[in-house]
């Protein structure tokens, strides 16, 4: 297995090889790096400030993956119930802006590494692989 890893997120790397493969690109929050309880964390405390109820991790966990804006516009949706709210309501901007300052604080808290994560990169490192990372982290 590639890395030595058992992690049953980049096995898939041993079932179909690399070979002929010069570059890999690996997104960053969920592939690499469990980032949900902190983006979690932070959106609950920007709701909070605008006096609206968090989301919870387990559906705050569920709204990442479309970049913050997005995140902030399904949070907003979900407090208000308000299924028309997008990034053009000037809220919607603000409490993004409140959410991205409370993420700078918060942002590496708990969020930490895949198992498997470093080994894999590696692996295909030491192959003479090119890597890259992919976000939309602002």
């Amino acid at each position: 297995m590639l890395g030595g890893t058992n992690n049953a997120m980049f096995s898939h790397f041993s079932e179909v090889g690399t070979k002929g493969m010069e570059a890999f690109l690996f997104d960053f929050d969920g592939t690499l790096v469990d980032s949900a309880p902190d983006l979690t964390r932070a959106l609950d405390s920007a709701l909070a400030r605008a006096g609206l109820p968090g989301v919870g991790l387990e559906l705050g966990t569920k709204m990442v993956g479309q970049g913050a804006g997005k995140l902030v516009e399904h949070a907003l949706c979900h407090a208000t119930q308000d299924i028309t709210i997008t990034m053009e309501d000037p809220f919607c901007r603000l409490l993004l802006s409140v959410f991205l300052e409370e993420y700078e604080i918060v942002c590496a808290e708990t969020s930490k590494l895949y198992p498997g994560a470093i080994e894999v990169i590696t692996t295909l490192k030491d192959q003479g692989k090119q890597v890259g990372l992919v976000t939309n982290k602002p």
